[in-house]
């Protein structure tokens, strides 16, 4: 079942966001996901084979779901990092240098 066939099943009355986008960060700069209510993240170093996945709650919490060894969902070195931002969820780049994220977010608002 899709992401909305789940809103709908659920009776959600939202409005659902796609988002995607290319980020590079440098080592230690993190990015600003858009505020939501609920969203399904998927994110990935497009030079090497560091990704993960998670959801989003409305304050910024965050649930790990499949994943690269790097990738944490704390901040922590040398890896890729997604971490709650307060009302929102941030990703961190700890790798070591500069990298290329390709970002794909699906959310509610």
């Amino acid at each position: 079942m899709s992401f909305k066939g789940l809103l709908e099943k659920a009776d959600i009355n939202a409005d659902i966001k796609i988002y995607t986008r290319k980020v590079t960060l440098a080592d230690d700069a993190t990015f600003d996901l858009p505020a939501c209510k609920l969203g399904l993240l998927a994110v990935g170093d497009d030079a090497s084979a560091e990704f993960g996945e998670v959801m989003v709650g409305y304050d910024g919490t965050i649930k790990k779901g499949a994943a690269s060894t790097n990738f944490v969902i704390t901040d922590t070195d040398s890896k890729l990092c997604v971490i709650d931002g307060g009302a929102f969820a941030q990703i961190k780049n700890t790798l070591g240098s500069e990298k290329t994220f390709s970002v794909f977010f699906i959310y509610v608002t």
